[in-house]
């Protein structure tokens, strides 16, 4: 979940995932909440709530908290399909990469291993 509103000048990733069976057909609710809510093998990777203390420790999910008086931000989930069963193995990156080196991964550096991808944008300000 990526916020790209967020005034950093290069977004904030609120949360993500890898290593989502393809089998699974959903997350649970409350599925961010610890890493014990995710299907094995999937975990969650580093997002911009490092060391905030904010979601209980990395890899947790962080909802969606603009700043009072902002104007809405948008929230884009994207989900990714992969010919890969261990994204971090296969792009030989450390499972602490960032959200935005995880990203670029998946965009380019697997190349004919990804599949495809679908996204939406849900928005919300307060």
């Amino acid at each position: 979940m990526h916020d790209p509103d967020a005034p950093t000048g290069s977004g904030f990733w609120h949360w993500v995932v890898l290593n989502i069976p393809a089998s699974a057909s959903g997350l649970p609710q409350g599925a961010g909440n610890s890493p014990g809510g995710l299907p094995a093998p999937a975990l969650g990777g580093t997002n911009d709530f490092l060391d905030t203390g904010a979601t209980g420790g990395n890899g947790n999910y962080g909802g969606p908290c603009p700043p009072q008086g902002d104007k809405p931000h948008r929230y884009v989930f994207t989900l990714y399909a992969l010919a890969v069963p261990d994204v971090v193995a296969a792009a030989s990156v450390p499972r602490t990469g960032t959200a935005a080196l995880m990203s670029f991964v998946l965009n380019k550096g697997l190349g004919a291993a990804m599949l495809g991808k679908a996204s939406f944008t849900a928005t919300y300000g307060r």
